[in-house]
């Protein structure tokens, strides 16, 4: 009894010494009240007031698997009480939002840890990462505002997916030489980020590593860094200073925008230029993804013949621009290519007044193309156009009163154009506005059945109608009326059948043969009109008489 009361005292003790902010060993309190010791083996799970730690596969480590939410400075022990603290499960500290630091021992014991660890812990403002840590998990740091400073450890091979993302306060990313892979979403609006050391051993970023990282001012690409992944620098407004190691495999600098080697790939185009207009060089063939997002300053871009593509998203938010041409050569304009260009009032596809066979090669419109222009009141499209993503035309959105955005209709907006346009018209749940360019046959056959279906059934309502209305009276005159029509219709043919003969006979005879018939009036008849042969048919009873 008294064994046990001291373990209480010992384990209250120990609270309050974390409490306080001492790294102190603490008593052990098992989540039965009673110590734990390496003789207490049926034991699985225990906490020490703060930390709760879980025995992995009956061993001597355990796993940390959660932290209390009012913790504010937490010291994570090599070792607990003969149990060695191995690693830190997924969502360990997530949303301790009054956590503002963490130890982690450095003594090799700790190895991994599991992702969104320390997700969303808005108070923490530095932490030190242990050289026994070789992975930095999934969304490990996510959405943790206050955080300044990350010391990384010397075996860090590996960054998952928005290990860093939306860290809002963090300037500087100064990643380990020992990096070799980095995942999608890293940095992304990391809104703080000024500076990016990319380490030699990176050959490859993952996609939106540092999107919306809109204090970004330089970022160098080393000939080591083959890939940058897709939209690298979307939203980084800030950035001015972009170089590239000289003699680089893939990128090439030429006027501070970005392009592949051979110049066909336009990668970036700076949004801080203050040029209101651009000419895409000849040669170019694929703009590439959010290319010139933001480029508020941007009126308008000359697209060159010879463009096949422009990328998701490429001229996004280009609130300047007013006008833009699609050449001829363009098959692919791809989701949100143009949305949300508010100025934008002209659209013009190369050929489509003149086109009325479909000309070129095939053009696809994906979702959102023009989505949000609601500056734009028409567009024309060519017959080659084979396909048109949602809302790509005519539709805009406004804020309902909880600040969600409801899609709607461009009141004025016309859209001309063939099948395709004539499919997305139809298929849109809003009421945007068409003109066909060629005869709307489906529309005709389609309008001229359902006349005639309305015809008969409008028939049939009015006999039925009728039927029902008249009395027992009027239904009875009806029968009779219909069988003296049957009965003098009987009769008639009747009286057709045993009419007598009107004296016509054969002018040939009955009895003589049809090839002895070569006399001269017979021959007469032969080349005679029809009306004179019936004359004289009636005329031969009278010479026979005489």
């Amino acid at each position: 009894m008294k064994k046990n009361a001291i373990r209480r005292f010992l384990a209250g003790v120990g609270t309050a010494f974390l409490a306080v902010h001492i790294a102190a060993v603490p008593a052990l309190a098992s989540n039965n009240g009673l110590g734990i010791t390496p003789e207490n083996s049926d034991v699985t799970t225990f906490d020490d007031g703060i930390l709760t730690y879980t025995v992995i596969d009956d061993s001597r480590f355990v796993e940390i698997t959660s932290c209390i939410s009012t913790a504010t400075h937490v010291n994570v022990l090599p070792e607990l009480d003969g149990y060695t603290i191995s690693s830190i499960a997924e969502g360990a500290f997530a949303g301790c939002t009054d956590l503002q630091s963490v130890t982690l021992p450095n003594n090799g014991s700790l190895t991994t840890a599991g992702a969104y660890t320390f997700a969303e812990c808005t108070s923490l403002k530095h932490i030190t990462l242990p050289d026994s840590l070789t992975e930095i998990p999934v969304g490990m740091f996510a959405y943790c505002t206050a955080l300044e400073e990350v010391t990384f450890g010397d075996s860090v091979t590996s960054i998952g997916d928005e290990a860093f993302r939306s860290c809002t306060a963090l300037k500087e990313a100064d990643l380990p030489e020992t990096l070799t892979d980095m995942g999608d979403f890293v940095y992304y609006m990391c809104s703080s980020l000024e500076s990016v050391n990319i380490p030699e051993g990176l050959s490859a970023l993952g996609s939106y590593s540092f999107t919306g990282c809109v204090s970004l001012t330089k970022f160098h690409i080393p000939s080591t860094l083959e890939y940058l992944g897709e939209s690298p620098f979307l939203g980084c407004m800030g950035l001015t200073d972009l170089t590239v190691e000289e003699g680089h495999p893939t990128y090439k600098l030429v006027d501070g925008i970005l392009y592949s080697t051979d110049e066909t790939i336009l990668y970036f185009y700076p949004p801080s230029r203050e040029d209101t207009t651009f000419t895409v060089p000849a040669g170019v063939i694929d703009i590439y993804d959010g290319a010139f997002f933001q480029c508020m300053n941007l009126q308008y871009v000359e697209l060159p013949e010879g463009l096949l593509t422009i990328g998701a998203g490429a001229f996004d938010y280009c609130s300047g621009l007013t006008a833009v041409v699609i050449p001829e050569s363009v098959t692919n304009i791809m989701s949100t290519a143009f949305a949300d260009c508010t100025a934008l009032e002209r659209v013009t596809f190369v050929g489509a007044e003149n086109e009325t066979d479909g000309e070129g090669e095939a053009l696809v419109i994906q979702d959102h193309a023009f989505y949000a222009c609601d500056s734009l009141m028409e567009v024309v499209l060519p017959k080659r156009v084979s396909e048109i993503g949602e809302y790509a035309f005519g539709c805009t959105e406004v804020k309902d009163s909880s600040g969600n955005a409801i899609p709607t209709a461009v009141e004025g907006f016309m859209l001309r154009g063939f099948a395709s346009a004539e499919d997305y018209i139809s298929e849109c749940d809003l009421s945007v506005g068409f003109s066909p360019r060629h005869f709307p046959w489906k529309t005709v056959v389609f309008w001229v059945l359902a006349a005639a279906v309305l015809i008969v059934i409008v028939f049939f309502a009015v006999k039925l109608v009728k039927k029902n209305m008249m009395t027992p009276e009027e239904k009875e005159a009806l029968r009779q009326a219909k069988e003296e029509q049957k009965r003098a219709a009987e009769e008639a043919e009747a009286e057709a059948e045993t009419e007598p003969d009107d004296g016509y006979e054969s002018i040939l005879g009955e009895d003589e043969p049809e090839e002895s018939m070569e006399d001269d009036t017979v021959n007469r008849f032969r080349g005679a009109a029809p009306s004179i042969l019936h004359q004289r048919g009636h005329s031969a009873p009278e010479e026979n008489e005489k």
